[in-house]
């Protein structure tokens, strides 16, 4: 008996830590209770609720305690009837969020059929059902804030608890990094529709979306739901805007040049006064119905040129001051989205959607460093997602999705064509990574460049709720397949750490004044350019070699990942996982 009681505590912390580890579903829901005017329940009341963009429609029946419910709606707004025997129809409006459940107590007043009560206050926002910490951004407010990037990540920036942090462009193709509640931001779960889109090798996201796509963004904190991916942190949730029965369309140009921002660092620089930055965005949406109440179509297109004006300010010798400079970084890109919602009856609905990023740049993967040390990166990513919704009766409800995302991304060092030698910054290009110690100074390759990742993700989910008198079910299951290959050819040639010019210094003044033979005296004193001696003069390249060595790696290189080893098996990953749930009311 006593084992027994062990067993059934360490089953309830594993449910209850798995309940902290789940990521949140792109729908929201219903749930309200139906009285009559003493307070009393009505049951058996008939249930209505039509979503008013797209005209789809779900019935149901309050239950002997007169609560009712709509699982799994698309976030927007509707219009709630409820008509029981011997009352009047009550209608309502109410808004739908993602990931929320909206309460909708329902007081039926007696009255004839004819008579139609439409009730104008607006619907209680608490919900009363999931003990959840999450916040919700609707797209009112998503047309409404002004964006410095437009960068669909940067909303969560409005939620408190989460950080948004600035990535390096050179290194992969996540362009923002959200970490929630001090966690590592690269197990933060970001989700489109439902479908996982986090680089698998980096974390962060994989691909770009623009905020012409996001119907809706959420973010969950702690005690998700059970329906959509693993996460031991926050998970962000965004849902793609469809079309409705009325068509909409949308343009716009976003431009900011260098006669508009301030000069990037806070001292000018005399050989660049007036550095060229442009930053410009321009798009489009057009949504509308294929086939009124049945078909509906959304799509997007946003393309983004920017040159921005990176600083480099250098410390340690004050002579590698001289080198400080403002590069340009260029940055050409183009995200598009379409959806087709398709409703072939009131029990089934169908979603197809495809996204696409494009875009390649010349910039740093690490702060602070010279163009010669910065990558060309290129990336073109697809997502493709279709969604099946089938509700055989009002009480079960079946959410089948298959999504799949190609990930390519190329990183190659830089050429003359990008990195003149003729620039200050690109000294060194082509040759060996070389850093001085105590100086954060970095010029040549890359150390993580040419590299290469091609990665194909496969993902099937399915979730059943069933409601069932007092209690509601929810189970489900998800199969996640990657394939992925690429090269990383590290540390390719070398890299090079050469002494503090100022250590140097104070051991040649040691040594000078130390009482040795001239012999001695010579061959213990090392050898510095004149450079090196006034901080006036910029050094050369060949001035900065005759620098003592401290330490040296040279890259063997791996052109093939992963190794020839048992290859075909470690290019593959399969993950599985079933999840069941009971909630009932007491």
């Amino acid at each position: 008996m006593r084992c027994r009681c062990v067993l059934r505590a360490l089953m309830l912390l594993l449910l209850g830590l798995l309940t902290r580890g789940w990521g949140q579903m792109p729908t929201g829901a219903v749930q309200g209770l139906v009285t009559d005017e003493r307070g009393d329940v009505v049951p058996h009341a008939v249930v209505t609720l039509v979503n008013r963009a797209t005209g789809e429609t779900r019935r149901t029946e309050s239950r002997d305690d007169g609560i009712y419910r709509f699982d799994h709606l698309s976030p927007g707004e509707y219009e709630l009837t409820i008509e029981a025997p011997g009352f009047a129809p009550t209608v309502q409006r109410l808004l739908v969020r993602v990931g929320t459940t909206t309460s909708a107590d329902v007081a039926l007043r007696v009255g004839s059929q004819s008579e139609v009560i439409e009730i104008t206050a607006e619907p209680s926002l608490l919900d009363r059902v999931s003990y959840k910490i999450d916040g919700v951004i609707t797209r009112e407010k998503i047309e409404a804030l002004p964006l410095n990037g437009r960068n669909f990540l940067q909303l969560a920036m409005l939620e408190p608890g989460t950080s948004v942090t600035i990535s390096n462009p050179g290194q992969a193709n996540n362009l923002f990094n959200v970490s929630i509640g001090g966690a590592q931001a690269a197990l933060t779960r970001l989700t489109v529709d439902g479908g996982n889109i986090v680089d698998p090798i980096t974390g962060g996201a994989a691909q770009n979306f623009s905020t012409e796509t996001i119907q809706e963004f959420q973010i969950s904190t702690f005690n998700f739901d059970l329906s959509t991916g693993i996460t031991s942190v926050g998970a962000i949730n965004i849902v793609s805007r469809s079309g409705s029965n009325d068509w909409h369309g949308s343009g716009f140009l976003f431009y900011r040049d260098r006669h508009l921002a301030a000069y990037p660092v806070l001292a000018r620089d005399p050989q660049n006064p007036n550095p060229f930055f442009r930053r410009a965005q321009y798009g489009g949406s057009l949504s509308g119905p294929i086939r009124r109440n049945r078909a509906f179509l959304f799509g997007n297109v946003e393309w983004l040129t920017q040159d921005a004006a990176l600083s480099i300010v250098h410390t340690g010798w004050e002579g590698f001051r001289l080198f400080d400079t403002v590069a340009r970084s260029p940055y050409d890109g183009r995200v598009a989205t379409v959806r087709t919602d398709v409703r072939w009856n009131d029990r089934h609905t169908m979603f197809l959607r495809y996204s696409r990023d494009d875009n390649h740049t010349f910039a740093p993967d690490e702060a602070n460093t010279l163009p010669s040390n910065w990558r060309v990166n290129r990336n073109a990513d697809e997502n493709a997602q279709i969604g099946w919704v089938s509700v055989p009766r009002s009480t079960l409800l079946n959410d089948l999705r298959f999504s799949y995302h190609r990930i390519r991304n190329r990183n190659r060092l830089p050429t003359a064509r990008e990195c003149p030698p003729t620039q200050l910054g690109c000294l060194g290009l082509g040759g060996p990574q070389v850093r001085v110690d105590g100086s954060n100074i970095r010029f040549g390759n890359s150390f993580n460049a040419p590299q290469d990742r091609f990665v194909d993700r496969f993902q099937l989910s399915d979730n059943l709720y069933w409601q069932r008198g007092r209690h509601r079910l929810q189970l489900g299951g998800e199969w996640e397949y990657l394939n992925g290959r690429g090269q990383w050819a590290f540390l390719e040639p070398a890299l090079v750490v050469l002494h503090d010019p100022r250590n140097v210094r104070l051991v040649n003044q040691l040594v000078a004044q130390t009482p040795l033979p001239p012999a001695v005296r010579s061959a213990l004193t090392i050898p510095m350019p004149l450079a090196f001696t006034r901080s006036d003069i910029r050094p050369t390249l060949a001035d900065i070699f005759q620098l003592p060595l401290a330490v040296a790696f040279v890259g063997l290189g791996d052109p093939a990942q992963p190794p020839a080893f048992r290859a075909q098996s470690a290019r593959r990953n399969h993950r599985f996982r079933i999840y069941w749930q009971d909630a009932w009311t007491l």
